[in-house]
């Protein structure tokens, strides 16, 4: 992704993603929006996660009601 893009999307992910208003965002230095942006990568690792688990966990039930 061009380096702007990706400065742009960091910014706008935590507005549309973490709900906090741009003028806040826009007052932070770049290392907070980086850091809020791999919080933000985490969360979303995790919910990946637990979604797989809950998938499987139904599968198993599913099957052996079979």
């Amino acid at each position: 992704m061009d380096g702007a893009i990706e400065g742009r999307w960091q910014i706008l992910r935590l507005v549309l993603d973490a709900h906090i208003p741009l003028s806040e965002v826009e007052k932070m230095d770049l290392d907070d929006i980086r850091q809020l942006n791999a919080v933000l990568d985490m969360r979303q690792d995790y919910e990946a996660a637990a979604d797989a688990y809950q998938s499987e966990q139904m599968a198993k039930t599913t099957s052996r009601e079979k």
